[in-house]
């Protein structure tokens, strides 16, 4: 959420604060770089995804979800979106 409210602030800024259109939002988000988020620090390509992404690799240890806090993360993984 706080990479779309950057987004539209910057989006703004570059409108004279006026309220930016859904183009000019979409085209802030591309540009962010370096956004220190909660989860770590997002730049976006062209088409709008995060350079690099997080993937997890979780063990189920129960199909009750009364018990999925006992799910175990396994491995993290940071790579390119796919193509």
């Amino acid at each position: 959420m706080a990479i779309s409210l950057k987004a539209i602030e910057n989006a703004a800024k570059a409108n004279k604060n006026e309220v930016p259109t859904r183009e000019a939002v979409a085209k802030a988000v591309r540009e962010l770089k370096d956004f220190k988020g909660i989860t770590g620090n997002f730049t976006f390509n062209n088409i709008g995804d995060p350079e690099k992404a997080l993937y997890f690799v979780i063990q189920v240890k129960s199909p009750d979800p009364a018990k999925w806090s006992e799910n175990e993360v396994v491995q993290t993984l940071e790579i390119a979106p796919p193509k």
